[in-house]
């Protein structure tokens, strides 16, 4: 299903809120900390993680610790934004961190129950980086498949169970 895109008014601070060198530092910090510095693909994912539950007052404990049990979505939306901002990459260029101007970066979410990727503000996403899109979205929906099968086995499933559909 499609999400819809993070309405946000730019303010002073741009349309986090967040003052220009405090992005900057942010964005340094998250390529510097993930090694992506000099190896961007056209795509780069960042995904944070949550938990679909219905009815269970333990809910929070399944989705991120680190985001005080909430899921990882705004966290990686916002990040995303921050990394896509073209102030933060000019900024981050006299950093001597160089983002290729055809580099953009989707913010998406792992529902660690499902193994399914939801990807955010997709309408954002810059002409002729579709069918990319969609090429990682087909590797994250494989790599689901494979998680569930994997997992199947520990519950003795019987052979053939379809492990997309199963309940």
């Amino acid at each position: 299903h499609r999400v819809p895109s993070l309405a946000v008014a730019p303010g002073p601070h741009g349309a986090t809120g967040i003052p220009l060198e405090a992005r900057v530092s942010l964005a340094e910090g998250v390529l510097r900390a993930t090694s992506l510095q000099d190896r961007l693909a056209p795509i780069v994912a960042i995904v944070g993680h949550g938990a679909s539950t219905v009815n269970n007052p333990y809910d929070s404990a399944l989705h991120c610790g680190a985001c005080g049990g909430n899921t990882g979505e705004a966290n990686a939306r916002v990040t995303a934004m921050i990394l896509n901002d073209p102030d933060v990459r000019d900024a981050l260029a006299g950093r001597g961190l160089e983002v290729p101007a055809d580099t953009w970066f989707v913010a998406g979410l792992h529902d660690t129950t499902t193994d399914e990727v939801t990807f955010f503000d997709e309408t954002l996403l810059p002409a002729g980086l579709g069918p990319r899109l969609e090429q990682l979205r087909a590797s994250f929906s494989s790599a689901g498949h494979g998680a569930r099968a994997e997992r199947a086995r520990r519950f003795d499933l019987p052979a053939g169970t379809d492990v997309d559909t199963a309940v």
